[in-house]
């Protein structure tokens, strides 16, 4: 039901900005309609100057496969330092699966900021220096007025706990396995800030 109450507060942002916001449509076309474009889903159909569809992505891991590295679930392993298995090649990005030296296993994350650590990491390292990316993965999203500030190890939660601080300032934290795992935050900065250490250290959940 929490999860339920947060996504219904994001769509109603959306909605505010002119939005129709439709979760697991099935779209059967898109066609061109008075100047204008109308997805039809079923019984239902909408019409709108821009459409944007979120249909997931995958890496592209075809050329680390072609130079003889294995994948895992089509992205390429690397250690905490970017390295592949193979010597003088790096891998960094959405299409690394990398070991991240914080959580202690291994991530895929599609994030750019992300994307731009992970880079840093394995510049350094081909450079001969000890690096190694134990980052918290994180994203802020800007939606009108509003600003959504995340960071969380992205692999699941099993328990999660809103804390409303007025104004509509929240903060959402997240669990397993009795520790912190996960922090949404929405004008609440040091609550991000200080989520992002927790998460790191694994602290307890509480």
């Amino acid at each position: 039901m929490r999860m339920i109450a947060r996504l219904k507060r994001i769509t109603g942002w959306l909605k505010s900005e002119g939005v129709d916001v439709n979760l697991a449509a099935e779209v059967e076309e898109i066609v061109a309609v008075d100047g204008s474009l109308e997805v039809r889903a079923g019984s239902a159909s909408s019409q709108a100057p821009v459409i944007v569809m979120a249909v997931g992505v995958a890496p592209r891991g075809e050329l680390a496969a072609a130079a003889g590295l294995e994948l895992r679930g089509g992205a390429v392993p690397v250690n905490a330092a970017m390295r592949t298995t193979h010597d003088g090649l790096y891998a960094a990005g959405d299409v690394a699966f990398a070991e991240n030296a914080a959580a202690g296993r291994s991530l895929r994350v599609e994030h750019w900021g992300d994307a731009l650590g992970q880079g840093e990491v394995a510049g350094r390292s081909a450079a001969g220096e000890q690096a190694r990316w134990d980052a918290v993965p994180g994203f802020w999203s800007t939606i009108g007025a509003h600003v959504l500030k995340y960071a969380a190890w992205g692999d699941g939660f099993d328990q999660s706990r809103l804390e409303h601080h007025g104004g509509g300032a929240f903060t959402a934290w997240y669990g397993r396995d009795g520790r912190i795992v996960g922090v949404l935050t929405h004008e609440t900065d040091e609550d991000y800030e200080r989520g992002s250490s927790l998460i790191a250290e694994g602290a307890p959940w509480r």
